[in-house]
């Protein structure tokens, strides 16, 4: 008790005792007053009304409750501020008087709350309540409860007595506000500090701040003068209009960013920010702020815009910016008659130079595809480089597609003469895909993926040429998503089979052994030659269990033949870079020739120039691995790709395959005829078998029997076979 008493408000305890005593002052003196005169008993309603007028007359909120926590009375303070002339509040509770007064449900609940806790602790209590407003402010009370009980413990009744402390908790939150500001400046104390006075116009610019450009001791009085002469000329207005709005009650606080240079000729960027003091009037007549250098958050802000809009490496823009510069163009409306271009390339095969010659020296090599590209194209355009070898150009405003023709043989003629980078030498070649919109589209995402797909058509003609977008290739893409359920389909119902072509050697005059050529046979559309789906199974990655099927077949069928008596007969499969790249490729092989026992020295693994120098590194480790079972590596196609007589000697092969189109002109062309001629001498000269491929003509078989070729295969003998023809080929020519 003595506890709660001592953190009572000294203001309302002064009043309380002040009315207890009025109150049994007055009882003594009429009671008195009535024995001394010995007069009639005055009534009980006459002290009743005095003790009213009494309680009345105070400015705090007095309530009396019964044992129930019905209202007996309240004075005239509590009945205006909780409306109770508009309800009958006399034997109400605080819940009934809520249904019918709802806007004070919050408050009255509240009180109920705290009449409930001093009946509960039997002792006075100190509270805090809420009052809602008809104007919707609210009235703060500090409230002192005291419970009464009669002799035998049971309520009797409950003394309210609340005290307004709304405009002292006002004086007390401007107070802690003014801590606030004082705070916020000695935690500012590396920002410098400015004021400027309206009415004398003098403006006082601190220390700190001149430290910023680099000022130091300068008279306090020259400081406005030098601070906005050094202010970058572009940003001045801006400086101007952004106080002038402030001051004019435009804009809560003045907060602007702006340059200034510094004693070095050097520019800082300064975040200036304050807010305008008003008199009675409501006219400002002084604007106190901070200054702060923000220099390295600028520098940071534009590390990070270069980051999202440029390219890091070749320091062109990126597919970001030059996304939002066709959203702005799509956002204009596409002004009429006006036609733009995008252009997608990719550097044809960009992975064979990075591995050969490093990925340091392979970003040289973009960089200077990025200038050679940009000294071709008009200066309005904009170049971006988007993947690793593939950039996007968008040009404005063309006027046929001539005119683009034009730019893309321009590029392409820059791009196609040598490269030297740091004494590596080489040739390149780029296949463009060429969208013209709004024609052909709108929006950055159908533009781009139209160029790109034109872009993987030009590559699938050949590379090295430039494809226009038409709609037909929209259909084409439908083809190869069908095309793409077809071959896993054709995956689950077996329909992929094995064709043979006979391997001649030259020396014995006989087939010692084949190609195993994958086919499919499709239930409806019948035969599907290999170029329709062998790129896709590669793209999709298919062709890795695709090409598990065709070598286990092909070692099965070899192996029935051996076992009928066609003992050194051997099988060449062909490997692509999926299967090679697959982590568990050479424990497959191995469980296969196994499974199968097969003779690992009559199984040759052809793989392709352009295979072997994708992932060099990794590539010759898994076929050293495969050597060292016993199966031979066939190099596929020399001289199609990246062939060199130098890297040759570093290969781990064992035969060397010369491609057709060296064949084809062997027996009228006699450069070509000395090319193979050099070819088949090196690969001897390096311990190589060889196999010539596409043999057609008996002209072509004398020259590479003179030129000493081991084997050759091709049409001249025979086209691939399935299997029963295979079968009866061997038994008609003896093997």
């Amino acid at each position: 008790m003595k506890n709660i008493l001592m953190n009572v408000p000294i203001a309302y305890l002064i009043v309380g005792v002040v009315i207890i005593v009025i109150s049994l002052s007055s009882t003594i003196i009429f009671h008195t007053k009535f024995l001394k005169e010995n007069k009639e008993v005055r009534s009980l309603r006459e002290i009743e009304e005095r003790f009213r007028i009494l309680i009345n007359s105070s400015p705090n909120l007095i309530g009396f409750k019964d044992g129930f926590g019905r209202y007996v009375d309240v004075n005239k303070v509590s009945i205006k501020v909780f409306n109770f002339d508009k309800v009958d509040y006399k034997g109400k509770t605080d819940i009934e008087i809520v249904e019918m007064n709802p806007m004070y449900k919050e408050c009255l609940l509240k009180c109920k709350e705290s009449d409930d806790r001093a009946w509960e602790l039997r002792e006075p209590i100190c509270t805090e309540e809420r009052v809602l407003q008809e104007d919707g402010s609210y009235k703060i009370y500090d409230v002192i409860k005291v419970p009464i009980f009669s002799d035998n413990g049971e309520r009797k009744a409950l003394t309210i007595l609340g005290h307004d402390v709304t405009e002292l908790k006002k004086v007390n939150e401007k107070l802690r506000e003014s801590e606030e500001w004082y705070r916020l400046a000695v935690e500012g104390a590396n920002d410098g500090i400015w004021e400027y006075n309206l009415k004398k116009d003098i403006t006082y610019i601190s220390s700190k701040s001149m430290s910023f450009i680099g000022v130091l001791n300068m008279d306090k009085h020259k400081r406005r003068e030098v601070w906005n002469s050094y202010i970058h000329p572009e940003d001045f207005w801006n400086v101007k209009q952004k106080m002038n709005r402030h001051l004019k009650g435009e804009t809560e606080q003045y907060i602007c960013e702006y340059r200034i240079k510094n004693k070095d000729g050097e520019y800082v960027w300064i975040y200036s920010r304050g807010k305008a003091l008003l008199n009675e009037k409501g006219v400002p007549y002084r604007v106190t702020g901070f200054h702060t250098d923000i220099t390295d958050i600028k520098k940071n802000e534009e590390r990070i815009n270069y980051l999202a809009y440029y390219d890091e490496v070749t320091g062109v823009h990126n597919k970001a910016f030059i996304s939002n510069k066709v959203e702005e163009l799509q956002s204009e409306g596409f002004e009429k008659g006006r036609k733009h271009a995008l252009l997608v390339m990719d550097i044809d095969d960009f992975k064979y130079v990075n591995e050969l010659i490093g990925h340091v020296l392979g970003d040289c090599f973009l960089k200077e595809v990025a200038k050679r590209i940009k000294s071709c194209i008009p200066p309005n355009s904009i170049l971006s480089r988007y993947s690793g070898d593939e950039f996007i150009i968008l040009l404005y405003d063309i006027e046929s597609i001539e005119d683009v023709r034009k730019i893309v043989d321009k590029v392409l003629k820059a791009l196609g003469t040598k490269f030297d980078i740091i004494n590596h030498q080489f040739f390149i070649s780029e296949s463009v895909g060429i969208t013209i919109f709004p024609e052909h589209g709108e929006s950055f995402r159908d533009i781009f993926t139209f160029a790109e797909i034109a872009m993987n058509k030009a590559k699938r003609l050949g590379k090295n040429k430039c494809v226009f977008f038409d709609k037909s290739m929209k259909e084409e893409i439908g083809e190869r998503v069908l095309l793409e359920k077809n071959l896993y389909e054709a995956i689950e119902n077996k329909e992929f089979i094995v064709a043979y072509q006979l391997q001649k050697d030259l020396k014995s005059d006989s087939y010692t052994g084949a190609e195993a050529l994958v086919r499919w046979m499709h239930p409806e559309k019948g035969l599907i030659p290999p170029n329709k789906f062998i790129p896709l199974a590669e793209e999709t990655g298919l062709i890795v269990p695709i090409g598990k099927i065709i070598l286990k077949e092909a070692c099965q069928k070899i192996k029935e033949l051996q076992d009928k008596g066609y003992k050194d007969l051997s099988v060449s499969v062909n490997i692509s870079i999926g299967q090679l790249k697959a982590p568990n490729f050479v424990d497959l092989i191995e469980n296969i020739i196994k499974e199968i026992e097969f003779e690992p020295k009559l199984l040759t693994l052809e793989i392709t120039e352009s295979i072997l120098m994708e992932s060099f590194t990794s590539s010759i480790e898994k076929i050293e691995q495969l050597r060292e079972l016993g199966i031979k590596i066939a190099l596929d196609d020399f001289g199609t790709g990246y062939s060199s007589f130098n890297y040759l000697r570093k290969l781990p092969i064992d035969i060397l395959k010369i491609d057709k189109s060296f064949v084809d002109e062997i027996e009228t062309n006699l450069k070509q005829k000395a090319i193979v001629g050099g070819i088949i001498s090196v690969a001897k000269e390096l311990d190589f078998k060889v196999v010539a491929e596409g043999v057609e003509k008996i002209e072509q078989l004398e020259i590479l029997k003179e030129q000493d070729c081991d084997k050759i295969q091709g049409y001249i003998f025979s086209k691939p076979l399935f299997e029963n023809e295979f079968d009866k080929m061997l038994l008609d020519n003896n093997v």
